[in-house]
């Protein structure tokens, strides 16, 4: 803010925030609370022109409603939000990678001889800049110590502000958070300049005790970030899938629309001539909701000419799977969305994600599987449901899935065998596989753990 050429000479602030901060135009931001903002400035600097000066104010107002997605790192490390789990993707780090201290201080001195872990590129859109988020991860002989410089975000919002590290053994994923309320695992999180962004920003500083670890000779620490700031990660449409109807020469593609500014998401659905064209307008198959339905799949029934869309809802009161049937021509032909899980529907911290589905003509039936997360490992579950109404669900039985994960997979029907065949990842002791898994066409368990690839690691989304 200024007068013409003038610049304030004093301002009154809750964080007696120097002059400079509030006379460029940057990302150096002053937070205008419900008391306001004192400003003064010199008329002796005015000269004969006060009274021909512009006073100018630039600034942005906060969403209404702040959203809690949050940045990841590696970015595909909780995929549309997915939880981070031992099926998620990691940093790799070898211990005495890079040898030193850390004093609990913001100062980014510790790693100025040391290359980052990892560099990302974020784009906020709420209002925050633009930047790079980087980070360093060293050790001594007691502790692994870790440094995130989080130049997007460039606002104070109290504990809200965090940052997280996780760490993968053969027991789990673990969890060290690090805010203005949590310090047992780091220090208070600093808000200043850095040599990667001029204007103040967060950073954060992890210092892991070396007993928390479970270390293994030879073996590289496994490690994953999340920040949070009130900065929103970039919204849109999420995770397409698409279906072809041969009976209108159309596809169908179903997606997921965020609403960040409003904690709020849809699915919706778009038709598409062969060239790509599209048919028509998008149309909403489950209406925009804080329930956050998200990771739609669709499949095509030929016996009926109809579709069925499935997804799940990621709301903390509720996360479980949802199906509705379609007529070809999107609307639902007075059919309503069921609850495909709901003998077998989430409790406390567990949670159903990332549905899919196959259709068996045989007998008239689709199978429906999805990752079943219990807080700590995943797993699949499933069932398979009459095609009409999609009721008489008989839920799948697995066997015991004891000591994996089984976090992503892939399902289809085969009519030659009148089978339905799925692949998935595996991760049992930190190896990584893609196997093999059969029910019959009425969802009896046939077979299992039939290895297809064992490339051992970053072997993701069969």
């Amino acid at each position: 803010m200024a007068f013409g050429y003038v610049k304030p000479e004093e301002i009154s602030d809750a964080f007696q925030s120097n002059v400079e901060k509030v006379f460029y135009i940057d990302n150096d931001v002053l937070e205008i609370n419900g008391d306001g903002l004192e400003i003064e400035f010199n008329l002796a600097e005015f000269g004969d022109f006060g009274d021909g000066l512009t006073f100018s104010f630039n600034g942005r107002i906060e969403m209404e409603s702040i959203g809690s997605e949050s940045f990841t790192y590696p970015p595909k490390a909780n995929q549309g939000g997915r939880n981070i789990d031992s099926g998620s993707s990691f940093y790799k780090y070898n211990w005495n990678e890079n040898t030193g201290s850390i004093t609990l201080d913001g100062d980014l001195q510790e790693v100025s001889g040391f290359d980052y872990l990892f560099k990302e590129f974020d784009m906020p859109v709420s209002g925050h800049p633009d930047g790079h988020t980087y980070g360093w991860v060293f050790n001594d002989s007691t502790h692994l110590n870790a440094i995130i410089d989080f130049t997007p975000d460039n606002t104070v919002d109290g504990d809200r502000d965090n940052a997280t590290l996780y760490i993968k053994d053969s027991t789990g994923v673990k969890q060290f958070k690090v805010s203005e309320v949590d310090l047992s695992w780091g220090g208070q999180p600093s808000f200043m300049s850095t040599e990667n962004a001029t204007y103040e920003h967060k950073v954060y500083e992890f210092k892991i005790p070396i007993e928390e670890l479970n270390l293994v000779q030879d073996e590289p620490l496994q490690l994953a970030f999340t920040t949070y700031g009130t900065g929103q990660p970039a919204g849109g449409d999420y995770s397409p899938d698409i279906v072809f109807i041969p009976t209108t020469n159309e596809y169908l593609v179903v997606y997921t629309d965020f609403d960040f500014d409003n904690g709020k998401s849809a699915i919706m659905g778009q038709f598409v001539d062969p060239t790509g064209t599209k048919v028509g307008s998008e149309f909403v198959i489950e209406a925009l909701s804080t329930l956050l339905p998200k990771f739609p799949k669709v499949i095509y029934n030929a016996s009926d000419d109809e579709v069925l869309v499935v997804w799940n809802n990621d709301d903390s009161s509720n996360k479980g799977i949802y199906g509705i049937i379609l007529d070809t021509d999107g609307s639902d032909g007075g059919n309503s969305k069921v609850q495909l899980d709901s003998s077998q529907a989430p409790v406390g911290s567990e949670t159903h994600q990332y549905p899919d589905a196959a259709y068996n003509p045989t007998s008239d039936k689709y199978c429906i599987m999805w990752d079943y997360y219990d807080g700590t490992d995943t797993v699949l579950r499933g069932g398979v449901v009459v095609s009409d109404s999609l009721g008489s669900s008989v839920t799948l039985s697995f066997p015991p899935q004891g000591g994996m994960d089984v976090p992503d997979f892939d399902l289809a029907y085969n009519p030659d065998t009148t089978k339905f065949d799925f692949v998935y990842k595996e991760i049992d002791d930190g190896s990584e596989s893609i196997q093999h898994g059969r029910f019959d066409k009425d969802g009896n368990f046939v077979s299992m753990a039939t290895a297809v690839s064992n490339k051992n690691l970053w072997t993701n989304e069969p």
